[in-house]
């Protein structure tokens, strides 16, 4: 493990990566990283949601708006403060996250 990859998977925020597949389509997005931090908030493991759709993960992050707003982020190029998200899961009772996206290019 390098550097880079000890930091971003042990430190103390929750971190999630998600990939626009397709720049057409704010539903693309894929899961392809997530922390121990953001495990432990969300009260998932990411084995279960590695390679999974934002919707998959989120599932009302079309109706909310969460979706389209990354993929402007995306276009853009710009990074945004989403401001507070709510989220749930059968693990967890809905929570407010505060949210920043930001694009990174490979």
């Amino acid at each position: 493990m390098n550097l880079y990859d000890s930091i971003l998977k042990n430190m103390q925020v929750g971190l999630d990566v998600w990939c626009m597949e397709n720049t057409d389509s704010s539903a693309s997005f894929k899961l392809i990283f997530s922390n121990h931090a953001a495990e432990q908030i969300t009260g998932t493991t990411a084995k279960d949601f590695l390679g999974k759709t934002l919707t998959d993960a989120i599932p009302d992050a079309v109706t909310t708006g969460l979706a389209k707003c990354c993929a402007d982020v995306v276009r853009s190029g710009k990074a945004k403060a989403l401001g507070d998200v709510p989220y749930r899961s059968e693990h967890v009772a809905q929570q407010l996250f505060s949210v920043k996206a930001f694009p990174v290019f490979r």
